[in-house]
């Protein structure tokens, strides 16, 4: 069966045929069409741009805090094991 939308003539309305379409078939599987139905809609909060570079800062100030120690402690064990 093809995807794609088919026109079938319909009655004749004086000197015009009047074409109606068919509805087009999905190529996705029906459980797909399913899940999509019953999957709750995500709300996503509005940030305003100062609360998003406020995140954004304290990720980085975590990264920093996390990398910083672990980058003198590998550098440290180089030191160490080179010797």
């Amino acid at each position: 069966m093809e995807a794609r939308e088919r026109a079938v003539a319909a009655p004749v309305d004086g000197d015009r045929v009047v074409l109606e379409e068919q509805p087009r078939r999905s190529s996705r599987p029906a459980t797909a069409r399913a899940a999509e139905l019953t999957r709750p809609a995500v709300v996503r909060p509005r940030l305003t741009r100062a609360e998003e570079f406020a995140y954004i800062r304290s990720d980085l100030r975590r990264l920093v805090f996390t990398a910083g120690p672990l980058l003198l402690l590998m550098i440290t064990l180089l030191v160490v094991i080179d010797r």
